[in-house]
C-alpha cells in the first residue's frame, strides 16, 4: 500500500501536505527513493520540506504546517496560522523577485504568454532550484502552479492557507480566465458550503466516491 502511494507521488513535482506525520516520506522510502539534501528556503521557514529522487524523477514534499520529526516546526491553531501567514509574505516577495529576474534574463515579446509561463515554471521548479540562494519556496507554488487539494476541509481558520490562496487569486487577476492556473478541491461529497461559492477562484469538484478523488490525483507515474 505504501509503495503504491510512493510510486504515485512521482507523478508530481511538488506535493504540499497539511499533515504533521511522515506517511508520505515512508511511502517514498518503500520505493527505494533517496532523500536529497536541499536548502529549504529558511527565509520562509513555516514547516518542513524534503526532496526525494528515484532515477530521473524528483518529488518535493512540503509540510506547510510542520512535522512530528521537528515539533517546534508545527503550525496549529488560529493565532499560529496567522503568524505563519506573516512569514509567507516574505516567500511571496521572493517568488515575484525571482520571476522579475528571470524575465530580465529571458525577454520575450513584452507579454506574459502561456508559453513564457511554461518556460518560467520549468526553470523555477527544476529539481536543483532549491539549491540556489533565495531558492524555491511554497509560495512559488501558490503564486503560479496548478493546485489540486485532496483530503483537506480547507477550514476558514487556516489563515495561512487562505492568505496564500487569495494572494494567488490577486496575482492572476489580470490574466484571462483561461490562462489562470487551476485551483481544484477534490471531495467525495459537497458538504463544505464555504467552498461552494468558489472563494479565491477555488473550484469544488465533488465526486461520488473518495476513491475516485484519489484516482484523479494519483495518476500512474
Amino acid at each position: 500500500m505504501l509503495a503504491s502511494l510512493g510510486d504515485s507521488l512521482f507523478a508530481h513535482r511538488d506535493v504540499i501536505s497539511l499533515n504533521f506525520d511522515d506517511t508520505l516520506q515512508r511511502a517514498l522510502r518503500c520505493t527505494r527513493a533517496r532523500r536529497v539534501e536541499t536548502d529549504d528556503s529558511p527565509h520562509e521557514r513555516t514547516g518542513e520540506v524534503t526532496a526525494w529522487r528515484r532515477g530521473e524523477r524528483t518529488v518535493r514534499i512540503w509540510q506547510m504546517h510542520g512535522s512530528v520529526r521537528r515539533p517546534r516546526s508545527i503550525v496549529l491553531g488560529t493565532s499560529v496560522y496567522g503568524r505563519a501567514a506573516a512569514k509567507l509574505v516574505d516567500g511571496f516577495a521572493s517568488a515575484k523577485d525571482a520571476e522579475r529576474r528571470w524575465l530580465r534574463q529571458n525577454p520575450g515579446d513584452g507579454q506574459w504568454t502561456p508559453a513564457h509561463h511554461a518556460r518560467w515554471q520549468h526553470a523555477r521548479r527544476a529539481p536543483h532550484a532549491m539549491l540556489a540562494q533565495r531558492g524555491l519556496g511554497v509560495m512559488d507554488l501558490f503564486a503560479s502552479a496548478d493546485l489540486a487539494f485532496l483530503g483537506t476541509s480547507l477550514e476558514v481558520s487556516e489563515v495561512d492557507v487562505w492568505w496564500a490562496l487569495h494572494q494567488r487569486a490577486r496575482n492572476h487577476a489580470r490574466l484571462p480566465p483561461e490562462q489562470r492556473p487551476a485551483t481544484f478541491v477534490l471531495r467525495g461529497d459537497a458538504t463544505k458550503t464555504h467552498l461552494a461559492t468558489g472563494p479565491a477562484n477555488v473550484t469544488l469538484v465533488a465526486l461520488p466516491q473518495w476513491s475516485e478523488c484519489w484516482d484523479a490525483l494519483l495518476a500512474p507515474a
